[in-house]
């Protein structure tokens, strides 16, 4: 199913001038997010300053290693989407904040990514934004 590419990049929180990273998403969300926002910038591996990433895990034992690519490479307001395939981590959005645990991220918000697939919206903890 293709995905409506304005309200997907509106739920994601999107805006032009961004720059974004994407790992495991598959290929009709990442090219509904790219025609969605004009300007986004689509970076090739996740660098210093990156204000969003949109990351899809395939399992739980994934996801420790996902996240931590990502540590201290989040500009002050950055977030990241780590989204699943439903059913495929055995739990739900309520439960990943358990299995992320008390690290450097804080889960914030739930959503439907596409029929079939959820995502979490997560945020660093304030101790672990830059200056914080």
């Amino acid at each position: 199913m293709t995905p409506d590419s304005a309200s997907l990049a509106a739920q994601l929180n999107l805006k032009r001038g961004m720059r974004l990273w994407i790992s495991g998403v598959p290929e009709e969300i990442a090219r509904a997010i790219d025609a969605a926002v004009p300007g986004l910038s689509i970076e090739a591996a996740p660098s210093a300053g990156l204000d969003a990433a949109v990351v899809v895990v395939p399992s739980r034992e994934a996801l420790p290693a996902a996240l931590e690519r990502l540590r201290g490479l989040l500009a002050m307001s950055g977030f990241v989407w780590i989204g699943w395939r439903a059913g495929s981590l055995g739990l739900d959005s309520p439960q990943l904040g358990d299995l992320i645990g008390p690290g450097w991220l804080v889960d914030v918000e739930p959503m439907l990514l596409v029929p079939g697939w959820r995502a979490t919206k997560l945020v660093p903890r304030l101790r672990e934004r830059p200056g914080g």
